[in-house]
């Protein structure tokens, strides 16, 4: 408040939440002030349990006042002034909003990637584009195509994510903050020498974002990820026109190919799981499993075949 960044109202709503929160904890443990030994999971847990039966309030309210505390344990934990234990221990802890909803229906969910003829369509074009950006987008494209990664991590992605020894890519993914590790092939270090080899981003490797770029400027980093997202889907799109397919070329298509070429050579769904950065492999099994190939099932029903009868 007093840089100027925030409005009175907002630091006052704000330290108005906290101060209740300082009430609560007095009211509890007769302390008027709150140690860093004082910030526990069970303190966070116990508040919201009190906002919620005792207060009567929502899960929204209950995670609204706690949007400045959070905040708080997070610049604790970049100062260095709380262990990344309790850090991840409290940090980000919503209240749940959804309400659960069974479907008993099946439904079927489309999964759009590129054939062998038509990635081979894609990749004729791209040799011949004369247009530089578009021939760069393609090229980030086919990067994605053999990496797996996203278009928020394509366009984060670091030199220093780079191993060439190793011929490994390590990074924090943007969308489930999971790290993952993906080994890269032949194409992909292609690509990444072909970058390297322009030399016009000491910092990010496809040079769609600022050497001095702020990553704890959030609102930032959405609205300039969100920008260079638009104009390379709206390339990719005209693209997919020209090769009249029957779907929009989108940069997701990228991933999904990734995962359907990765999962018919090596039908290994743990490890495609961790190269897509999934929290769990349950969301690999569901979106991808028919793409196995067709002896996978016999295979699978083979080894869970215990041998067992009931009659």
């Amino acid at each position: 408040y007093d840089q100027g960044k925030i409005s009175y109202s907002y630091w006052y709503n704000k330290m108005l939440l906290i101060n209740h929160f300082r009430d609560y904890f007095d009211s509890k443990y007769h302390k008027s002030t709150i140690s860093l030994c004082d910030l526990t999971a069970t303190l966070f847990e116990e508040y919201k349990t009190y906002r919620i039966k005792t207060k009567g309030n929502s899960a929204i309210s209950v995670n609204k006042s706690l949007v400045p505390l959070y905040e708080g344990i997070k610049s604790l934990y970049e100062n260095g002034l709380i262990e990344p234990r309790v850090y991840g221990s409290i940090y980000g802890k919503y209240e749940s909003t959804k309400t659960t909803v069974y479907n008993p229906v099946v439904e079927e969910q489309t999964i759009r990637y590129l054939n062998p003829d038509q990635l081979n369509q894609f990749i004729a074009i791209y040799r011949n584009m004369k247009r530089q950006r578009t021939y760069e987008y393609m090229q980030m494209f086919l990067f994605a195509v053999n990496t797996g990664l996203r278009v928020s991590d394509v366009i984060t992605l670091e030199w220093n994510h780079i191993d060439f020894a190793e011929r490994k890519l390590t990074k924090n993914m943007v969308k489930t903050k999971e790290v993952v590790e993906i080994y890269l092939n032949n194409t992909a270090i292609e690509i990444l020498n072909i970058w390297k080899k322009w030399n016009r981003n000491k910092r990010f490797v496809f040079d769609l974002l600022y050497e001095d770029v702020d990553f704890t400027d959030r609102k930032y980093i959405h609205n300039t990820i969100t920008s260079k997202n638009r104009s390379i889907q709206t390339s990719l799109r005209s693209i997919g026109e020209k090769m009249n397919l029957p779907f929009h070329l989108t940069f997701h298509v990228a991933r999904h190919t990734f995962a359907v070429f990765a999962l018919r050579q090596n039908p290994n769904i743990f490890a495609v799981s961790k190269y897509l950065g999934h929290t769990t492999t349950r969301s690999t099994e569901r979106t991808y499993a028919k793409f196995l190939p067709e002896d996978y099932k016999t295979t699978f029903l083979d080894k869970i075949d215990f041998g067992m009868s009931i009659s």
